[in-house]
């Protein structure tokens, strides 16, 4: 193969795969009132309640947020979006792949000025591609963390706070902050339980291009 056609080829080359990060949002809230402290037994929470004892509680934030159904419909939701956008990614990339293929096989009939013209034409559509996937996966994004903080600080925040006072809690925290965690103090469930008939459903906007 001459030094051209090894030159051309270096060039044309297909941005493959889409990078769509699916790290959940992890937050943690911390209520602190004043009360006296007292060492924690191994009773039931509503004993502790009806004790009137201040203590702390913990909530697993991830369960949360994949066991919610509202939050679990977001996630679903998000996941939808990212099929679409992995299709199209594949159709974009069969087509890119056939014009590069078109210029190959034509570069022994094509003159010089002909052959990095189609190179370059393909160079831009090669572009343009990569664009389009960066756009749109960091739209599906956007509009998820959206979604998402406006279920936290609209309805989470609140069920946590209503949850706590119902319960006498002095400290709430996510157990990924706890290295040692008593069931007794998870009220995880409780604010699934809140949280779902507080807000069954949650709606992500249309992500940018789709």
């Amino acid at each position: 193969m001459s030094k051209k056609n090894q030159g051309l080829k270096k060039k044309i080359i297909i941005f493959s795969g889409i990078i769509i990060a699916l790290a959940l949002v992890i937050f943690g809230i911390t209520l602190i009132s004043s009360s006296s402290s007292s060492s924690l037994k191994n009773i039931s929470s509503d004993e502790i309640v009806e004790q009137g004892t201040p203590y702390m509680a913990i909530i697993d934030m991830y369960k949360i947020t994949t066991e919610a159904t509202a939050l679990k419909g977001l996630n679903e939701q998000r996941k939808n979006y990212a099929e679409k956008l992995k299709k199209e990614a594949s159709r974009k990339e069969e087509a890119l792949m056939k014009a590069k293929k078109d210029i190959e096989s034509k570069q022994s009939v094509l003159s010089k000025e002909a052959l990095q013209k189609k190179a370059q034409e393909y160079q831009k559509s090669l572009m343009d591609y990569q664009k389009d996937m960066s756009e749109k996966s960091a739209g599906i994004e956007k509009s998820y963390r959206e979604a998402l903080q406006k279920v936290q600080k609209g309805t989470l925040d609140g069920v946590i706070n209503d949850v706590a006072k119902k319960k006498k809690v002095t400290i709430v925290l996510n157990s990924s902050q706890a290295i040692l965690l008593n069931p007794v103090l998870n009220i995880t469930e409780d604010i699934i339980k809140v949280l779902n008939n507080r807000l069954p459903k949650v709606h992500m906007a249309t992500p940018k291009g789709f």
